[in-house]
């Protein structure tokens, strides 16, 4: 399964880093995504989201929930 991994940091304004992970579950996904994070980023960093992440043409369309609104 693939997720995606998102971190915010940075001390003077918000900058993001995205790792994609691919991993059997989450708990797999975090370890390998925790391996990952450069210094740079995991020195000031103070908030990270992981998620499934999904293909484009999957992500349903806010509106009527039918897939296909990334595409």
């Amino acid at each position: 399964m693939e997720f995606r991994v998102t971190i915010r940091h940075g001390t003077e304004r918000s900058e993001y880093h995205i790792l994609q992970v691919e991993a059997p579950d989450l708990v797999s996904a975090l370890q390998e995504a925790s391996e990952r994070i450069p210094s740079e980023v995991a020195r000031d960093a103070d908030l990270a989201e992981i998620r499934p992440a999904v293909a484009p043409d999957e992500r349903p369309d806010p509106a009527t929930g039918t897939p296909g609104w990334g595409t």
